[in-house]
């Protein structure tokens, strides 16, 4: 029986051709990542904000229109079905509670092993501010899922369909991780940590073929670096968040330094051993219903 992941990659209705396959979904993908900065502009004319705010009301409401357009537009571009861009319906809150447990839960390890290093200082926040925690949880939501759809829900069934599925998964990430180039902060090992985590990510969707679990996973990963731990998100800082974190001087390589989190080692580390667990245990695939 094919896995959901091979149904997706046969229901790409092109043949084997390079411009098909690769040239224009990477040209229509780079379009959808430009989407949320255009429509952000837009909503900023009605609420006010930096542009540079993470979490603000014009950057969630842009990145809530992007993925919705985005999973009416795609499907039609590519000859598909909604479906086989991972949006599964049957066990959807299944999906999202893995998502969220999953991301969250992943981070607060990472956070605490940093913290027993004694590369960072956590302080509780007073009076964080509610309704900034609220825009927040919504922006990462939408955005961790944008995020999955261009690169795991669109790009990685066309990818396969013309080099294999060990292909897609590395181009694709080489894409994501080019897609931050030039976020604040950038060095070479939060580089290496972003391509990892991508290779995270594609797995998983290989695994479950659920865009859910990846883009709440995505997501509430985010969130919980920056608006609960108080981290830098690949670089970007938050306007408020129940912790602080500070990372101890001297102790960058460890603690990520101001790229947050996923530049320290200890991210790359846990998507090493997440990497090996994905690819060499019997986890099993999800099915395609009959």
């Amino acid at each position: 029986m094919k896995t959901l992941y091979q149904t997706y990659v046969d229901a790409v209705p092109h043949n084997k051709t390079t411009f098909r396959l690769l040239i224009l979904p990477t040209f229509v993908g780079f379009l959808v990542y430009l989407a949320p900065g255009i429509f952000q502009m837009l909503f900023n004319l009605v609420f006010p904000a930096p542009l540079t705010e993470i979490g603000s009301l014009p950057a969630a409401l842009s990145m809530v229109t992007t993925v919705f357009l985005a999973l009416v537009i795609l499907p039609k571009i590519a000859g598909c079905r909604m479906a086989d861009l991972g949006l599964n319906k049957r066990g959807w809150f299944k999906q999202v509670l893995i998502g969220e447990f999953g991301g969250g839960l992943l981070l607060s390890l990472v956070v605490f092993i940093i913290w027993m290093l004694g590369a960072v200082n956590l302080t509780k926040v007073d009076n964080p501010s509610s309704p900034v925690l609220t825009v927040g949880l919504i922006f990462f939501l939408f955005q961790g899922t944008w995020e999955e759809i261009i690169y795991r829900s669109y790009l990685m069934p066309h990818f396969s369909k013309l080099m294999g599925d060990k292909w897609s998964i590395l181009l694709s990430s080489a894409l994501f991780t080019l897609g931050h180039a030039l976020n604040p902060g950038m060095q070479a090992l939060p580089v290496l940590n972003l391509f990892l985590a991508s290779v995270v990510f594609s797995l998983i969707y290989y695994r479950t073929g659920s865009l859910l679990i990846i883009g709440v996973g995505h997501g509430l990963w985010n969130y919980s670096q920056g608006f609960i731990f108080g981290a830098e998100v690949s670089g970007n800082a938050v306007t408020s968040s129940i912790f602080t974190s500070k990372a101890v001087a001297g102790k960058d390589l460890i603690s990520g330094g101001t790229f947050g989190f996923e530049g320290g080692l200890v991210t790359t580390l846990v998507a090493l051993v997440l990497i090996v667990l994905f690819i060499y245990f019997p986890f099993g695939k999800s099915r395609a219903e009959k």
